[in-house]
């Protein structure tokens, strides 16, 4: 039987990154220190970066995470992840 979730994890300044999507629900989650923070279900498509469709691989989700937290620091300097 094949992995119903994908999942990444990533740091970044000491806050540890989550990203999470379940192929049988559609739903993506995203956690920082273990608390999930954003939380929604896709109806189509993650985004252009994705040519899988409705099945987003761990760099996909590493992007997620990515632009979540220039969103949210207001920076995008991928340096700072590690």
């Amino acid at each position: 039987m094949f992995e119903l979730r994908t999942s990444t994890r990533t740091n970044y300044r000491g806050i540890a990154l989550k990203a999470e999507f379940y192929r049988d629900t559609g739903r993506f989650g995203i956690a920082e220190n273990g608390i999930v923070v954003a939380e929604w279900f896709a109806i189509a498509s993650v985004g252009s970066f994705n040519h899988a469709g409705m099945c987003p691989n761990e760099a996909d989700l590493l992007r997620l995470l990515h632009e979540h937290r220039a969103y949210r620091t207001g920076t995008n300097d991928p340096a700072d992840m590690h």
